[in-house]
């Protein structure tokens, strides 16, 4: 075999490969270039938000116990500006505190029920349903802010799930499933963080309820 007719061979079929495949290989890096640079932008700009949204907050919170109108317009705006931030479900929570604080439960159950949809991570979502919970109950729906907190994941917040069902129970005036809650939540409290006395004290006042409305069925029928 003539060797040097055996490389003009390899040559033309090199050349023939190198027309046939280099536009897609040379597309492919420029492709994974542009998708490296577009990665390491988006990762530029997602600090940048945290770092601005984190700044505002700080604002928020010095605002927080000084100036209640300062405060809602700096939380509206950092939720509006930085919504995909745990910042701002924080702002949401503060504006709810403040709308309770005026007595306007609508527009804290708002609040709520946004910081509950946007809530990361999963500690904040927690927050949100119970406070919600507790505006609902504050609003006489009761039976909304149980189906609430059915069907849920507590983790670390097993004890203020059964109080609150509790509270709500007792304010049903279902003597026996607020206790049975609260027995729960004492059962799941953290003995070193929960106030197990306030706990008590609920037991107590439930069982003063009930001595109260044996009474008065007694009379009731005693009069009949």
């Amino acid at each position: 075999m003539d060797p040097l007719r055996d490389e003009i061979e390899q040559a033309k079929i090199v050349k023939q490969w190198i027309r046939t495949y280099a536009p897609s290989i040379i597309g492919g890096v420029a492709l994974g270039l542009a998708v490296l640079y577009g990665w390491n932008a988006w990762q530029d700009y997602r600090h940048g938000q945290a770092v601005d949204a984190a700044g505002a907050f700080i604002v928020l919170e010095a605002l927080a116990d000084t100036d209640d109108t300062a405060m809602a317009r700096q939380a509206e705006g950092l939720i509006a500006d930085f919504p995909d931030t745990p910042y701002a479900v924080n702002a949401a929570l503060l504006l709810a505190r403040l709308h309770v604080g005026e007595s306007n439960l609508q527009a804290a159950e708002a609040r709520l029920r946004w910081a509950l949809e946007n809530a990361r991570p999963p500690e904040m979502a927690h927050v949100a349903r119970l406070r919600l919970a507790r505006v609902l109950n504050a609003q006489d729906r009761s039976d909304e802010a149980l189906g609430l907190l059915d069907g849920v994941d507590a983790q670390g917040y097993a004890s203020s799930y059964a109080e609150l069902r509790g509270d709500i129970l007792s304010k049903l005036e279902d003597i026996s499933g607020a206790r049975a809650a609260y027995h729960e939540a004492l059962d799941e409290m953290d003995a070193t963080t929960g106030d197990r006395s306030l706990l008590q004290m609920k037991l107590d006042n439930l069982a003063v309820a009930s001595e109260i409305s044996e009474a008065v069925s007694e009379t009731a029928e005693s009069s009949d």
